[in-house]
C-alpha cells in the first residue's frame, strides 16, 4: 500500500498532484487516483485530503502507518513537507503496488534494482514499431506516433553511453537519474523521492540501467570495437 497526503486540499481533482509536484505519478490512460477528504488532521497534524490507487490506502491511521514527509524541490521552488508518503508500518512499496494499468506500459529487460526486486525499463527497441521505408528507400523500423517522443529520448541515453564507453565524457550522474526515474515512472507509479526511498539506483546499476533502455547491441559492438582497438 501507498497513500500520499496533500495539506490544506478537499476534493478530487488531480491537479492537487501536479501542484506539489507529484505529476510524474499521473499518466493518460492509466487509472485515476481515489481522493479522502480527512474529517480531522492528518500527518503533520493538519487538515487536507488522503489520495490513493487502493480503496484500503484512503485511511489515515498512523499507528499502523508511516508517514514520510516530502523534500524540498529547490530546482522548482517547492517546500517540504507539501505533501506527506504513506506505507504500511516497516513495509516499503513493490513493484507491484505501483505497476501502471498493464495496457499503457512498455516492455523492456527486467533488472534488479536497489530494493531487491525486479522491475521493468521500457526498451526503444521493444516500443511499437512500424515497418516503412528510410530516406534511402530501404526497408526500416520506425515508432509508432505514440510512442515517438519517448523513443526519441531515449536517444540520448544511447549517445550519452557511447560517449562514456568511448572515454569521452564522464557519466553525468544527475542526468543519468533523472533519466532513469523518468523511463521507470512510465511503467509504475513512482517519483524521485521514492526512487530515494526504496534506494533503487546506485554506483552499480546506475549506468546499465540507462543502457537497458536502449539498442543494447549498438552498445555491445562499440564496446567489442574499443577492446580490439585496445589490444592492438
Amino acid at each position: 500500500m501507498i497513500s500520499y497526503f496533500i495539506p490544506h486540499k478537499n476534493a478530487s481533482n488531480p491537479d492537487h498532484l501536479r501542484e506539489v509536484g507529484l505529476e510524474m505519478l499521473l499518466r493518460e490512460g492509466d487509472d485515476g487516483p481515489h481522493f479522502a477528504d480527512l474529517a480531522g488532521t492528518g500527518p503533520g497534524g493538519k487538515p487536507g485530503q488522503i489520495i490513493s490507487w487502493t480503496g484500503d490506502g484512503l485511511a489515515y491511521l498512523p499507528e499502523q502507518q508511516d508517514w514520510i514527509p516530502a523534500i524540498p524541490d529547490p530546482a522548482r521552488n517547492l517546500p517540504a513537507e507539501r505533501y506527506w508518503i504513506g506505507t504500511n508500518k516497516g513495509q516499503k512499496p513493490t513493484p507491484l503496488d505501483l505497476m501502471r494499468l498493464p495496457k499503457i506500459t512498455f516492455d523492456g529487460f527486467p533488472l534488479q534494482l536497489g530494493d531487491g526486486n525486479t522491475w521493468v525499463l521500457p526498451n526503444a527497441l521493444r516500443m511499437p514499431h512500424y515497418m516503412g521505408l528510410n530516406e534511402r528507400g530501404e526497408l526500416d523500423r520506425f515508432p509508432v506516433a505514440s510512442c515517438k517522443p519517448l523513443y526519441d529520448r531515449t536517444l540520448w541515453a544511447l549517445e550519452h553511453a557511447e560517449a562514456v564507453f568511448r572515454e569521452e565524457k564522464e557519466l553525468d550522474e544527475k542526468a543519468a537519474f533523472n533519466y532513469v526515474v523518468e523511463m521507470l515512472a512510465v511503467n509504475y507509479r513512482i517519483c524521485p523521492q521514492i526512487v530515494s526511498l526504496l534506494q533503487l539506483f546506485n554506483d552499480e546499476n546506475l549506468f546499465g540501467a540507462m543502457c537497458k533502455t536502449t539498442d543494447l547491441e549498438q552498445l555491445f559492438q562499440i564496446r567489442e570495437e574499443l577492446k580490439k582497438n585496445s589490444s592492438v
